[in-house]
């Protein structure tokens, strides 16, 4: 009977060594460390294990191991082979079938609350010897983030948003994920249609009637263009700079550099241009080369903007957790079922 007991508390032993690694991986490792940093002490306890990283890894399995080994050899000994394939089958089945599907809860956090600092005590002695086990193993190896494209970097945002204890300001996360669009966007989808745009000719004598016009078309660039039928643009004036002190015309003080973008341009495309030629206002054309619209550097920028809110931090500390309470998964953790400190 004592032999059937300890085999029995073997098999737990294990198991309870699987849940603990689990429960460990469960907060990634830059969070942990903000959370203790801020004072979490749990998550503090929590990131000095798992900065061991390896070594944590290999003293776990080993444990894992030795006891399911030694639960088998002894089990061997008082029961017949069938029994045998039934305990291997069923730790098989537990380790890497059901468990790795269980949610952490509070028993999972309450382990690690408790065992933790054995551990430590325990790694900090072993550590020089484990050490030399992974010493070339690359330290700067990286896990695969997963991510081969684009629209899975933007699907990631789009879940980084609906995370409950996401602490990225919205208006940053939609400021990247509008970035990353901006190549599938076209300059001809954000222009101002050229019908709608506000136009003064060359010889127009600068006035109060012409700048109150002016001023009532809420554009700040407005085209110069010639008397021509086919009013070609010669030039762009800034409304902010009129001074109707020292000029009587339109020409005066308009700036007869032009720059011209493609319908077509992607606005990445039309932002480095804006880049390089210094220039916040473009004459949008079309595939026949016709005056299309006007596109300004402010209408890109509008582009990028949209709405968010600031998520409120959450920490992770089992110091006062009560029986009753039962933590969700790391995503999931409120301060319902963690009180803090």
């Amino acid at each position: 009977m004592a032999d059937y007991i300890s085999s029995i508390i073997l098999l737990i032993i294990a198991l309870g060594a699987i849940e603990l690694r689990k429960t460990y991986h469960q907060v990634p490792r830059n969070e942990l460390r903000y959370l203790a940093r801020h004072g979490d002490q749990l998550a503090k306890r929590i990131y000095q294990a798992v900065s061991y990283e390896e070594s944590l890894e290999i003293l776990l399995w080993a444990v894992v191991i030795l006891c399911f080994s030694l639960s088998l050899i002894i089990l061997n000994s008082i029961a017949p082979f069938w029994l045998d394939f039934i305990a291997i089958v069923f730790f098989l089945s537990i380790t890497f079938a059901w468990l790795p599907k269980t949610k952490v809860n509070s028993f999972s956090w309450k382990l690690v609350h408790y065992l933790t600092p054995a551990i430590l005590f325990v790694l900090n002695i072993i550590y020089p010897v484990l050490r030399k086990i992974h010493h070339d193993k690359k330290r700067d190896s990286e896990a695969h983030t997963g991510i081969y494209s684009k629209r899975e970097l933007i699907s990631l945002i789009n879940k980084q948003k609906r995370q409950p204890d996401n602490r990225i300001n919205h208006i940053e996360l939609d400021l990247v994920k509008n970035i990353l669009k901006l190549k599938d966007k076209t300059v001809g989808q954000y222009a101002k249609n050229w019908s709608k745009i506000k136009t003064v000719l060359a010889n127009d004598t600068i006035g109060p009637i012409l700048l109150d016009e002016l001023h009532k078309s809420k554009q700040l660039f407005i085209p110069v263009v010639n008397e021509n039928e086919d009013q070609e643009v010669v030039g762009m004036i800034n409304l902010s700079t009129i001074d109707i002190s020292s000029a009587r015309h339109i020409s005066d003080l308009m700036d007869t550099n032009i720059e011209y973008l493609n319908e077509d341009d992607n606005l990445e495309d039309a932002l480095k241009k804006i880049s390089l030629t210094g220039y916040q206002v473009f004459i949008v054309l079309d595939k026949k080369q016709r005056v299309f619209g006007l596109i300004t550097f402010n209408n890109i920028v509008n582009e990028l903007f949209t709405s968010g809110t600031i998520e409120k931090n959450t920490k992770l500390d089992l110091a006062n957790i009560s029986n009753d309470n039962t933590l969700t998964q790391a995503d999931n953790i409120t301060d319902d079922s963690l009180k803090t400190t």
